[in-house]
């Protein structure tokens, strides 16, 4: 009886960093992006850097990309890359949100330390809008 009250408790603690939750990203700018969707425990790579990545994929405008998270990963983080509209090439900066509470939010240097969500079933949602671009890509390409 003891080994299952320990086993329940354990379960029960370690429930939130054992979440599957769904992260949405909506292109509202003008430009395609490219996100990756990363977290930990997830094992792969993207363009030879990005570690612990779950999955990419170009976001056209006006159009959503999603990823559903495994049951296991936790930490997630979602980078948006901007391709140089000359060359079509990546900058080298990708814009990284991070789960804080119950949303994402474009991440500040203070948040390194991205939350995991408290269970399963939960649905986040970016809007990555003109705004954004423009500022990012301004800022990136200088």
């Amino acid at each position: 009886m003891r080994n299952i009250i320990i086993a329940s408790a354990l379960a029960l603690a370690a429930s939130p960093a054992w979440a599957c939750y769904t992260v949405e990203v909506k292109n509202k700018s003008e430009h395609e992006i490219t996100v990756i969707w990363k977290a930990l425990g997830c094992g792969g790579i993207f363009h030879k850097t990005e570690m612990v990545t779950c999955a990419h994929s170009d976001v056209s405008s006006g159009k959503t990309g999603h990823y559903d998270y495994n049951w296991g990963t936790t930490a997630p983080t979602v980078y948006v890359w901007l391709k140089h509209e000359s060359s079509g090439k990546y900058l080298k900066f990708k814009t990284p949100y991070a789960l804080h509470g119950d949303h994402f939010s474009r991440r500040k240097s203070a948040d390194w330390i991205p939350a995991s969500p408290g269970g399963c079933h939960k649905h986040y949602s970016i809007t990555y809008d003109e705004y954004n671009y423009q500022d990012d890509y301004w800022s990136y390409t200088d």
